[in-house]
């Protein structure tokens, strides 16, 4: 068999692209990783948020006897929503977590919490020179204990 000239070292570069793709897969891998716990977390942040606010009843109603359900307070259900979150550790591990809203359904008897924060993405960001952070949101819904 005859070797052709000019062959020698033809494998280089395909195996610096195959690199390059594997780098770029793991990157990309590792950012959705990151940014998947980080939404899991908020959800579960939100959750308790929100189960936590749906305890603020308007006491001013509550005793009036003319309920048959007991109403969630606005005010109060944004400040224990707040309470909520300050007593959990996500600011440790992601920027700017806060409660965006709090709302509560015309009848006053479900209050919805939603919450957001600034992922860091570990690789994308540094590897394209764009975007190093994002920014991700989630909501619950919970209902007055006796509804």
């Amino acid at each position: 068999m005859r070797r052709l000239r000019g062959d020698d070292g033809s494998i280089t570069p395909l195996l610096l692209g195959f690199v390059a793709i594997l780098v770029g897969l793991v990157a990309v891998i590792t950012d959705s990783s990151a940014a998947f716990l980080a939404r899991r977390s908020l959800v579960a942040a939100s959750d308790g948020a929100a189960l936590y606010a749906a305890g603020a009843l308007d006491r001013d109603r509550l005793y009036d006897e003319s309920l048959t359900r007991l109403p969630i307070e606005a005010r109060s259900a944004r400040s224990r929503a707040t309470a909520y979150l300050a007593r959990t550790d996500l600011d440790e591990h992601y920027r700017s977590v806060r409660v965006r809203s709090v709302d509560l359904d015309p009848g006053a008897t479900s209050v919805t919490v939603e919450l957001t924060a600034t992922v860091a993405l570990p690789f994308v960001g540094r590897i394209s020179g764009g975007r190093r952070t994002l920014r991700i949101t989630a909501s619950s819904t919970a209902h007055s204990p006796l509804r």
